[in-house]
């Protein structure tokens, strides 16, 4: 599995490798402060090594944690942008997780993980009408304000 590429220090507060998995995802639960998403990829077309991950902070020890999963390879652009999408909504809990600094919804951080000249064929890809977790993620950020 592909290793996360963030270079700040990982939450040692427990044994990510070789403790109990129950421990881990208690820890998880209870300690993430939510900072936001990062997305790794080079195109929108199929390619390897595409991966996603929710970004925290610990708030024992103040290093970093973080949820990530690679990516399917095989993917053209619209099913690599609902993958993310799908995830990235699955993942955020809403009001609960403030949102990052610079974003005001749920749409401008999902905006926010792509490269410059990939943001008009998102945008456009986000006009489409029909995926239920899309409208289901505009509900949430109109109620947000956003």
């Amino acid at each position: 599995m592909q290793e996360c590429k963030q270079n700040a220090p990982l939450c040692q507060c427990i044994d990510w490798k070789s403790g109990d998995i129950a421990v881990g995802v208690n820890h998880f639960i209870n300690h993430f402060d939510f900072q936001g998403f990062t997305l790794e990829y080079s195109t929108l077309e199929p390619e390897k090594d595409r991966r996603m991950c929710k970004i925290g902070r610990c708030t024992v020890c103040g290093k970093r944690l973080c949820i990530g999963r690679t990516l399917p390879a095989e993917c053209g652009a619209d099913d690599f942008l609902s993958e993310v999408y799908n995830w990235m909504f699955q993942m955020w809990k809403g009001p609960r997780e403030r949102l990052p600094d610079g974003v005001n919804c749920f749409r401008d951080m999902f905006l926010s993980l792509f490269h410059e000249e990939d943001k008009d064929y998102v945008h456009e890809w986000l006009r489409q009408p029909g995926d239920q977790k899309i409208a289901q993620a505009d509900r949430l950020s109109e109620k947000e304000g956003g």
